[in-house]
């Protein structure tokens, strides 16, 4: 993930400091990046592959097919507001989540219909050797506290651009204050 912070980016995070302070609060903000060569079965779910499908890639062992070459990655944009009065955290992030596999198809059709769907219906390309391909991608946005109830995900934001204000957007609800107007 590319993160782009403008003039306006900084004069919000700036007024959002001094709302934070005015309220005994902190302002926190950071970049995570992970990537690994397992199979990200969030990032599959999140993009409505089933659950019974899911189980099967997770262990494809047992259903005879192989998957090869997994890629994923998750890059999050986060910020934290650090509430001292009442010691206690809320936090927002922005993700862009990938998932990428092949899948060979030395399988029996006809005892695994549902994993042929599957194949048919999702994968984004297919070679002579055999293999399909698939990608996976997904980009919400994760928060915790400002008055949910554990994990909140949703996609309000729709660019890492946007992070940014919505964050502000939950921090002044959260502290009672006008939100604050900028175009990003």
């Amino acid at each position: 993930m590319n993160i782009n912070l403008n003039t306006s980016h900084l004069e919000t995070l700036c007024e959002l400091k001094k709302i934070a302070e005015k309220h005994n609060c902190k302002i926190r903000l950071g970049f995570r990046h992970n990537y690994d060569n397992d199979l990200d079965t969030e990032i599959l779910l999140n993009s409505g592959i089933g659950k019974t499908v899911v189980e099967i890639l997770e262990k494809p062992y047992i259903y005879n097919i192989s998957i090869l070459d997994i890629k994923s990655s998750n890059d999050s944009f986060w910020f934290e507001l650090y509430d001292k009065e009442k010691d206690k955290s809320h936090t927002m992030s922005y993700c862009e989540c990938d998932c990428g596999f092949k899948i060979e198809t030395d399988f029996d059709y006809e005892e695994n219909e549902l994993l042929e769907n599957f194949i048919d219906e999702h994968r984004s390309e297919y070679c002579d050797c055999g293999e399909n391909l698939f990608r996976f991608e997904n980009a919400p946005t994760i928060i915790y506290g400002f008055g949910y109830d554990g994990r909140h995900i949703d996609g309000r934001c729709y660019r890492e651009g946007m992070a940014l204000k919505f964050f502000g957007d939950l921090v002044c609800d959260y502290l009672g204050e006008s939100r604050i107007e900028r175009v990003y």
